[in-house]
C-alpha cells in the first residue's frame, strides 16, 4: 500500500469514508502516531502489529469481524484504543495487560464473550474504561480496584425486550456482587446497569 510508503507520515484521518484500509507494508510508516478509520469499510485489523510507533488507533464503526487478533497488542506505545460498535468476537484476550500505556480503551457494543481478564489490572494509565453491550459474564476482577487513574468504567448490558415490547430489569452478563470503589478516587461515572449483580452496594 503505497501511502504506507511515506516515512513522515504522522497522522491519519479517513474517517467517515466508504474506504477499505488494508495494513499491509504499515511498518514502512515509522512515523505513524494517530490512524483514524472509523466508520470506513475497514474489517479486519490484520498486519495492523508492523505499526510500532502508533499511539492512537480509531476503527469505530467499521464493521470489525471475528476475533482481536494478538498482534494488536504488541502495540505498546498505544495510548488510545477505539474499537466499539462493531462485530469482533471471541474474548478480551490476557494480552491486554501488555498495553501498559493505554488511557482509553472503548471496545464498547461488540460481541465479546467469556471473562474480563485479570490482566485488566497492569493498565496503570487508564482512564476510560468502556467494555458494556458486550456478552460477558462472571465476577468483576478484583484487579480493578488498582486502576487508580480511572475515571469511567462502563460495564453495563444491552437492555433485553421483553416478548411484550417492554424492556427487562436484566439478567445475565456479569454477576457476584458490586465491587468496592474505593481503589478508584478519580472515578466519575460508573455504569453497571442490566446485569446480574448482587448484595449491597460496599460501604468502603
Amino acid at each position: 500500500v503505497t501511502i504506507w510508503l511515506l516515512q513522515g507520515l504522522e497522522v491519519l484521518r479517513l474517517q467517515k469514508n466508504k474506504v477499505f484500509v488494508p495494513f499491509l507494508n504499515i511498518e514502512n510508516a515509522i512515523n505513524l502516531r494517530t490512524l483514524i478509520i472509523s466508520e470506513t469499510k475497514t474489517n479486519s485489523l490484520i498486519g495492523i502489529g508492523g505499526a510500532k510507533q502508533l499511539r492512537e488507533l480509531h476503527v469505530t464503526n467499521a464493521g470489525l469481524q471475528g476475533m482481536i487478533p494478538d498482534e494488536l497488542f504488541q502495540l505498546s506505545l498505544l495510548e488510545k484504543l477505539y474499537l466499539s460498535h462493531n462485530a469482533l468476537t471471541g474474548f478480551l484476550p490476557s494480552q491486554i495487560g501488555k498495553l501498559t500505556a493505554l488511557k482509553d480503551l472503548y471496545v464498547f457494543d461488540n460481541n465479546l464473550r467469556g471473562t474480563i481478564p485479570t490482566d485488566i489490572g497492569m493498565l496503570g494509565s487508564l482512564e476510560h474504561l468502556s467494555l458494556g453491550q458486550n456478552e460477558f459474564v462472571g465476577t468483576l476482577p478484583r484487579q480493578l480496584g488498582s486502576l487508580g487513574r480511572l475515571q469511567l468504567l462502563s460495564l453495563e448490558k444491552e437492555q433485553d425486550v421483553a416478548p411484550t415490547g417492554m424492556f427487562s430489569v436484566g439478567g445475565g452478563g456479569l454477576s457476584g456482587t458490586l465491587p468496592s470503589l474505593n481503589g478508584l478516587p478519580r472515578i466519575r461515572e460508573v455504569y453497571l446497569g442490566h446485569n446480574s449483580f448482587t448484595g449491597t452496594i460496599p460501604t468502603d
